[in-house]
């Protein structure tokens, strides 16, 4: 735990945030810590996306029993060969970009200058020496004390969309958009990795082999 904090103390600050029991937290704890007797996959039911300022409400399928280690070392090889000459600058939705006044196919065309240091960016990133505010309680959950938020670390194999968010636009320089092609076009799974906040835990359970939270 950061900052000298005791598990109890983390507990504590969980039940407190979530008005829940400490039963359940410990439970959840439980079912998430051990892959080969607890949860394979995870269902989130009617989760709001905070990208679309809670307007999207959808259920979402994870698998939790993956390796982060072997995601990476999948994609660098992806990456090793890949050619940004077969990227695809059409292939993204520009209408959730504020371009700041420039002209579209004016926008596309640095998005397509930048695609070889957007790969050369990706293939070495900057080391990111922010201090954490994050508590994890094994390798899936963890607990933020800025948010005082769980969010459950998977990789998203489902979406079935209840209700249809509304997205703001958003300022992206060029060299963001031609990373984000690349992720996308190269199919590199760290794209399917993601943290999901949970803003509730009044119904956990694990049906088989999938943990459903709702």
């Amino acid at each position: 735990m950061k900052n000298n904090r005791t598990f109890a103390e983390l507990i504590a600050k969980i039940v407190s945030s979530y008005g829940c029991s400490e039963e359940q937290v410990l439970r959840l704890i439980e079912i998430t810590s051990d892959m080969s007797k607890g949860a394979k996959f995870a269902r989130i039911l009617d989760y709001s996306s905070d990208k679309s300022d809670h307007s999207e409400i959808a259920d979402h399928t994870i698998i939790l029993n993956f390796s982060y280690a072997n995601m990476k070392k999948d994609d660098k090889e992806t990456l090793r060969t890949f050619d940004v000459n077969l990227v695809d600058v059409n292939k993204f939705n520009y209408d959730s970009i504020d371009t700041k006044g420039m002209e579209l196919n004016a926008y596309k065309n640095e998005v397509r200058n930048c695609l070889n240091n957007a790969l050369y960016e990706i293939n070495n990133p900057k080391e990111n020496n922010r201090v954490s505010n994050d508590d994890y309680l094994n390798d899936i959950l963890v607990f933020n004390w800025n948010s005082e938020k769980l969010s459950i670390i998977g990789q998203g194999v489902k979406k079935e969309t209840i209700v249809e968010g509304e997205y703001k636009k958003v300022k992206s320089a060029p060299l963001t958009i031609a990373k984000k092609l690349i992720m996308k076009q190269a199919n590199l799974r760290v794209n399917k990795y993601r943290r999901y906040l949970v803003d509730n835990l009044s119904i956990v359970k694990l049906q088989g082999e999938t943990l459903e939270i709702q």
